[in-house]
């Protein structure tokens, strides 16, 4: 091939050989801009935004919790009203106790495990939760007073009622238990009781949780001697106070072959003492003065053989004998329960009462079927007494007959006392009022007479006469008067 052929020949193959490449060229430019659009359009991390809708925002899960319910109360019930509960930990969950103590608390944590509860007047307390669970939880809670308590006792021991406690400037007044309370604030004070009778005691500090105790010295004594009537010992009896400040109703069984008593640990004041014996009507002394810490010896009581009473219980309308009916001497004080007088009536309807009192006696008389019957005889009168028992009408309930002035009496340390007057009895419509302290009966002094003494004298037949006179406190507020007022004796039921 000449030169001039082969040159046009290879400038025809390299003129081939690029019009081949041109599409190639083209393709990767075409490509590489693509990859550029591509690559400007992928957004980059830093433009990444989250164009979720807001309500398809996921929740985040809510804490679970329980309603817990319940009562603050004191020890004994009582519901504790405006108490504070708040759930431990969780300050803003809390409430109060409406009226009846009852509360009520909601939103209560799962993961609270006790509760604080606080009242005015009264010590704070926590109390357990029960494991977590969800449903509603009882959580009752008791609060103590915050408080000082303490008891009053006598030289024996025992509760000393109604003294003054006092405590720094505070004071208050002993409970009929003998116990005492001050605020808990009071601890460390000096306390101690005064009474009039019984002096002062000792003074104790007041320290809580413990049992304050304040306790008077030894009180006074009575003692003396149970003869007869002819001056030999008595040697079994029975002896009490009749009427006292103090150990009224305290009865003392002796058996001493010398009729030696003694009763210890009283009060100051004025005493009656009673004795009584079997076969024997009981006896009352005269009025005792015993100052504080006193021992008073020597004192003797005689008591009498008694009299007899004898009588028939029969029935009102036929005047038939009634056997069985039970007869009572009413009357006998302090010792009844230890030396009762009483008597069964026989077929015959009568009845013998041995160990009466002289003078006077009050009966009270009873049967199925009757009406009892509460009379007064006099016990020196011979021959038998007729008791008259009417019979109880169909429906009617056990009522009693009484024949006398319609007034209920009490033994005080000031005397026998008007305890009331039956409304429209004689007693009333007298003007005898409750309170009235008796002086006299008849005109006889009566500082010394026992209840049983009062009973027997206002007591009588249906029509006559008594005059009683009696003590009461002046219309103008100071000071007293004593009136005579006469009163006629009524039957009258009750």
């Amino acid at each position: 091939m000449d030169p001039r052929a082969r040159v046009r020949w290879l400038i025809a193959a390299v003129c081939f050989a690029a019009l081949c490449a041109v599409p190639f060229v083209v393709m990767l430019a075409t490509g590489g801009a693509d990859d550029e659009v591509r690559a400007a359009a992928r957004p980059r991390p830093s433009d990444v935004r989250d164009e979720t809708p807001p309500d398809d925002e996921p929740e985040e899960p809510e804490e679970r919790t329980r309603v817990v319910v319940g009562q603050v109360r004191e020890p004994d019930g009582t519901p504790i009203t405006g108490a504070l509960i708040v759930v431990t930990g969780f300050p803003g969950v809390h409430t109060e106790t409406g009226s009846d103590g009852r509360y009520r608390l909601v939103l209560v944590p799962l993961a609270a495990r006790t509760l604080e509860v606080e009242a005015e007047g009264y010590l704070g307390a926590r109390v357990e939760l029960g494991r977590p669970r969800t449903d509603d939880e009882h959580a009752d809670v008791e609060l103590h007073r915050d408080e000082l308590s303490g008891r009053v006792v006598d030289a024996r021991g025992d509760p000393v009622a109604a003294v003054t406690v006092r405590c720094g400037e505070r004071e208050v007044t002993s409970d009929r238990a003998g116990r005492f309370r001050f605020p808990g604030e009071s601890e460390g004070c000096s306390a101690s009781a005064k009474d009039r009778h019984l002096g002062e005691t000792a003074r104790l500090v007041l320290v809580r949780d413990r049992d304050n105790v304040l306790q008077f010295g030894t009180g006074g004594l009575i003692a003396g001697v149970v003869t007869d009537e002819r001056g030999a010992p008595v040697t079994s009896f029975t002896v009490g106070v009749d009427r006292g400040p103090s150990r009224a109703g305290d009865r003392l069984v002796v058996e001493d072959a010398a009729g030696r008593f003694e009763l210890a640990s009283l009060a100051a004041g004025r005493y009656f003492i009673a004795a009584a014996a079997p076969g024997r009507p009981p006896v009352v002394t005269g009025a005792l003065e015993l100052a504080p810490g006193e021992k008073l010896y020597g004192v003797r009581i005689v008591l009498g053989t008694g009299a007899v009473l004898r009588g028939r219980v029969l029935d009102a309308d036929g005047r038939r004998p009634i056997e069985g009916a039970r007869i009572d001497v009413e009357g006998l004080g302090a010792l009844a329960a230890h030396h009762p007088v009483s008597a069964t009536s026989d077929a015959s309807g009568g009845f013998s009462l041995d160990g009466v009192a002289p003078g006077s006696v009050s009966i009270r008389v009873s049967a199925p079927g009757y009406r009892s019957s509460v009379a007064s005889f006099a016990t020196r009168a011979a021959g038998e007494r007729e008791v008259l028992l009417r019979a109880l009408a169909p429906g009617e309930e056990r009522v009693t007959e009484y024949t006398g002035v319609a007034a209920a009496l009490r033994g005080t340390p000031a005397g026998v006392v008007v305890a009331g007057v039956f409304a429209g009895g004689p007693a009333e419509v007298a003007g005898v009022r409750p309170g009235d302290v008796v002086v006299s009966i008849d005109a006889e002094p009566a500082q010394d007479f026992t209840v049983a003494d009062c009973v027997a004298r206002l007591r009588g037949p249906v029509g006559s006469w008594v005059t009683l006179g009696v003590r009461r406190p002046a219309p103008s507020g100071s000071g007293s008067v004593e009136l005579e007022l006469s009163i006629r004796r009524e039957k009258f039921v009750r």
